[in-house]
């Protein structure tokens, strides 16, 4: 770990107060925070530091209703979150609180997406020559055994096994972390998980990491799906008001609060309102104040805090903003 990064992901913040009206965190990787604070421990260990807590389900799920962020989006986008993956979401039924009068109706206790992901895309067709980004792709038995084709049946399978499955994601392109080589097999994934969405009516969530032609050009070639959400939105104005005008929702996480993030706000206000979702993308991507810790769902309230004074709006009124514009989204 670089000197830059050790001083970063050392504990949890503190919870933001909360929010005057629910909110829904769009994507979420729940599964994955567990893992994500056991690296952290063992760079604490190592540097001779205190260990943060380790939570359990109940206290995130706990901690995000306390705030107004009583629903998240799970996504499975590798096999082994997908082979578990309900599993998982009973077990959130489990520790899932029922929520406010406003929820109960609208909302399940535990909804979710499941893809693979583009970078995974890549290893399962063999591709794991070193990323633009430096690093060199690990592919394990998983990515050997399951060719691209047979990963993707597995998701066609857990849509088919699990009403649960509402979103189709997270699926795209991701320059940034695959090289060249593996762009091919990205769009081949990227292509069929548009047809599964279409298949069976259900919203496509959209990873889109430095290949903004090509996404938007795909989408447009293939026909979209009638519900199209950018997950984490990193796309320019242009961008963002180009997908607004043809009806997709653009997702916000915590990099818009970043002090060096200008064109991603510029993105924001060049967003139709109708179309403004909100996520943390947990573990990673936390917003500030918290940044440099893990994130969970709750935080979510940090960045609805944060879009609605950019947007000058009251937060409440934000707050019923995006919590409506996520039931259309999803077709709910």
């Amino acid at each position: 770990m670089s000197k830059k990064n050790d001083r970063k992901r050392r504990n949890w913040g503190s919870l933001p107060e909360k929010l005057p009206h629910p909110i829904i965190d769009t994507h979420a990787h729940i599964d994955m925070i567990s893992g994500w604070v056991d690296d952290i421990n063992k760079n604490n260990v190592a540097k001779n530091r205190e260990r943060i807590h380790n939570p359990t389900l109940a206290e995130i799920t706990n901690a995000s209703a306390a705030v107004g962020v009583e629903r998240f989006i799970q996504c499975a986008c590798e096999i082994s979150g997908i082979e578990t993956l309900s599993d998982t979401l009973n077990d959130i039924e489990k520790n899932q609180i029922a929520g406010s009068n406003i929820l109960k109706s609208n909302i399940p206790k535990a909804i979710s997406a499941a893809a693979i992901h583009p970078n995974e895309a890549a290893l399962h067709d063999n591709f794991c020559d070193p990323s633009p980004d430096g690093l060199i792709p690990i592919q394990r038995d998983i990515h050997k055994n399951l060719s691209l084709d047979e990963a993707i049946v597995s998701v066609e399978n857990i849509i088919k096994a699990d009403k649960r499955v509402i979103v189709v994601g997270e699926t795209g392109l991701d320059y940034f972390r695959t090289a060249e080589s593996g762009r091919q097999s990205q769009i081949k994934s990227f292509r069929e998980h548009i047809r599964l969405a279409k298949d069976y009516n259900l919203t496509l969530q959209i990873h889109d990491r430095l290949a903004h032609f090509d996404v938007m050009d795909i989408l447009q070639r293939d026909k979209a799906p009638e519900r199209v959400i950018f997950h984490s939105f990193s796309g320019d104005s242009q961008m963002a008001e180009a997908c607004t005008k043809k009806g997709w929702f653009l997702s916000f996480s915590g990099p818009i609060t970043y002090k060096t993030n200008d064109d991603i706000r510029k993105a924001l206000f060049a967003t139709n309102k109708d179309y403004i979702l909100l996520e943390t993308d947990c573990p990673f991507l936390t917003p500030e104040p918290v940044r440099g810790g893990p994130n969970a769902p709750a935080y979510t309230a940090y960045t609805a805090k944060y879009i609605s004074t950019l947007l000058d709006m009251d937060l409440e009124e934000f707050c019923k903003l995006t919590f409506n514009n996520t039931l259309n989204s999803l077709g709910i």
